[in-house]
C-alpha cells in the first residue's frame, strides 16, 4: 500500500476525530470568543494542520510514539480551547468533558462495528474503515447532540449569575469520564486498548454511561434555569415593590400639595391679621409651624431610568430614616444596554451593602455617595462610596467575607458575575473610614 494512501488515512482520521467535536465545543461560546471569528477560523485551520501532521508523522515514521503524541495533541487542543474563549473555566471544562465522553463512546462503537465487518483492519490503527464508521455514527448522533446542547446546555452557560456553581458542576462529567475510563482500562488489565474497544459489551456499557450522564446534565440545567427564573421573579417583585413605594410617596406628596394649596388662603388671612396687629412674634411662630407642616423636600426623581430611579428613591428614604447623608449624582437615560434585572441586582447589592455598613456604625459621620452614568453608548460606570466601622474581612485569596453569615459575601460575588457578563470590571477597595466600590459595564 502506498505512502499516499497512508497519508490519506491519517488526514481522514485526524479530521473525523477532531474537527466536528471542536465545532460543537465552540458553538455555545460563539458570542464569547476571545478573538474575532475570522482569526479563530485561522487558528482552527492551523491546529487542524498540526493534528494532521502529528497523525502522518506517527504512521510513517514513529508508530511507537502514538500514545505520547496523542496526549500531546490533546494538550494542544485543550490549551487552544481554553485560551480562545472568554468564559468561566468551569463552564468550558464541563462542556469539554461532556464532549469527550460522547467522543469516547463514538470511538468505541466505531471500532466495534469495524471489527464486525472488517476484523483484520480493526486490529490496525488509523485505517480508513474506522474513519468511515466514525463519520457514519457522527452523522447520526452529532445533530441530536447539537440540538441537546443548544436547547439545554447553551442557555445556562450564558447565565452569568450562576458562574460560582460551575466551579463544582464540571466534576459531574469528570466523574462519568473516570467511570468509563476505569471500566475499560483497569478492570481488564491484560487487554490492549484495541481489544477493549472491539468488545460490544464495552460499547453498550459506555452507551448507558452517556445516557445517564445526559439525563443528569438535563436535570442540572433545569435546576439552573429554575434558579434563574426564581431570581428574575424576585427581582421583578422587588422592582414592583420599589415602584409601588415611589407611587405611594408621589401620591402622598400630591395630596399634601393639594391640601396646602387649598388651605393657603386661610394661612394668608391669619398672617395678614398678625401683620396688621403688628404681632410679629406670633407671626414668626405661626410661620415656623406652617413651614414644618409642608410636604417633605426629599427628592422623588434622580434620573430617567425606570428601574434605577425607584431604587435610588427607596434607598434615599431608608438613608434619611437612619440619619445617613445620601449624595446622588446619577445621569442614566431610560434606555441602556444593561437589562433591568441585571441593573436592579447590581445597584441593589451595592446600595444594600452601603446602607448596612452605615447603619452598623455607632458614631461618626455616616455617608453614602453614589455617582454613575454612560461614558459612551456601551459603557456604564457606577461608583458607590460609603463610610463603615465594622472591620472588613477577606479570605487569603482576596474574596470579601459576609458580615451577615459565614463564608463569602453573595452580593459582591453577584456584582462581579454581572460585570463579567458585560465584559466589564468590578473593583473594591477601602481605607480607614471609607469603602469604595466601582463597576464598569461594557457590551455583553
Amino acid at each position: 500500500m502506498t505512502s499516499a494512501f497512508y497519508i490519506f488515512e491519517a488526514v481522514l482520521y485526524s479530521f473525523t476525530n477532531f474537527f466536528p467535536y471542536l465545532l460543537l465545543a465552540l458553538f455555545p461560546f460563539r458570542d464569547s470568543l476571545r478573538f474575532s471569528k475570522k482569526h479563530t477560523a485561522v487558528l482552527i485551520f492551523i491546529l487542524m494542520l498540526l493534528q494532521i501532521g502529528i497523525g502522518i508523522w506517527v504512521i510513517l515514521f514513529n508508530p511507537s510514539y502514538k500514545s505520547f503524541l496523542s496526549i500531546f495533541s490533546t494538550l494542544i487542543y485543550g490549551i487552544f480551547y481554553c485560551s480562545s474563549i472568554k468564559a468561566n473555566w468551569g463552564k468550558t471544562l464541563f462542556l469539554l468533558l461532556l464532549l469527550s465522553n460522547v467522543a469516547n463512546f463514538i470511538v468505541m462503537l466505531s471500532k466495534c462495528l469495524e471489527h464486525l465487518f472488517f476484523p483484520e483492519m480493526a486490529l490496525q490503527s488509523y485505517r480508513f474503515t474506522f474513519s468511515v464508521f466514525t463519520l457514519c455514527i457522527q452523522f447520526l448522533l452529532l445533530p441530536a447532540l447539537l440540538w441537546y446542547i443548544q436547547k439545554y446546555i447553551s442557555p445556562v452557560l450564558v447565565y452569568a449569575s450562576s458562574d460560582n456553581i460551575w466551579r463544582f458542576l464540571w466534576l459531574i462529567p469528570a466523574t462519568f469520564y473516570l467511570i468509563w475510563y476505569y471500566h475499560c482500562y483497569f478492570s481488564i488489565l491484560k487487554s490492549s486498548p484495541t481489544e477493549i474497544a472491539i468488545r460490544i459489551d464495552n460499547s453498550i456499557f459506555l452507551l448507558f454511561v452517556n445516557l445517564g450522564a445526559l439525563l443528569v446534565y438535563y436535570i442540572v440545567c433545569k435546576m439552573i434555569q429554575e434558579m434563574k427564573a426564581n431570581m428574575e421573579l424576585k427581582m421583578k417583585n422587588q422592582q414592583l415593590s420599589i415602584q409601588n413605594i415611589q407611587y405611594q410617596n408621589l401620591k402622598e406628596r400630591i395630596e399634601a400639595a393639594r391640601h396646602a394649596k387649598h388651605d393657603l388662603r386661610h394661612h394668608l388671612k391669619i398672617m395678614h391679621a398678625f401683620m396688621e396687629s403688628e404681632n410679629y412674634t406670633e407671626l414668626k411662630n405661626y410661620l415656623n409651624e406652617y413651614t414644618q407642616s409642608l410636604p417633605s423636600e426629599a427628592p422623588i426623581y434622580f434620573c430617567e431610568h425606570p428601574t434605577v430611579n425607584p431604587l435610588l428613591v427607596w434607598y434615599a428614604g431608608q438613608a434619611k430614616e437612619h440619619g445617613i447623608r445620601f449624595e446622588v449624582n446619577v445621569l442614566i437615560p431610560a434606555k441602556i444596554h444593561v437589562s433591568d434585572s441585571d441593573i436592579c441586582v447590581l445597584l441593589g447589592n451595592l446600595l444594600e451593602n452601603a446602607l448596612d455598613s452605615c447603619i452598623a456604625q455607632n458614631g461618626g459621620e455616616r455617608l453614602i455617595r453614589i455617582s454613575g452614568g454612560l461614558q459612551s453608548e456601551y459603557m456604564l460606570v457606577f461608583t458607590v462610596d460609603n463610610t463603615y466601622e465594622t472591620p472588613i474581612r477577606q479570605t487569603a485569596g482576596g474574596a470579601y467575607l459576609s458580615s451577615k453569615h459565614s463564608g463569602e459575601g453573595i452580593g459582591i460575588a453577584s456584582i462581579q458575575n454581572i460585570a463579567g457578563h458585560y465584559n466589564g470590571i468590578a473593583s473594591f477597595r477601602y481605607d480607614d473610614t471609607m469603602f469604595y466600590a466601582s463597576v464598569l459595564l461594557s457590551r455583553p
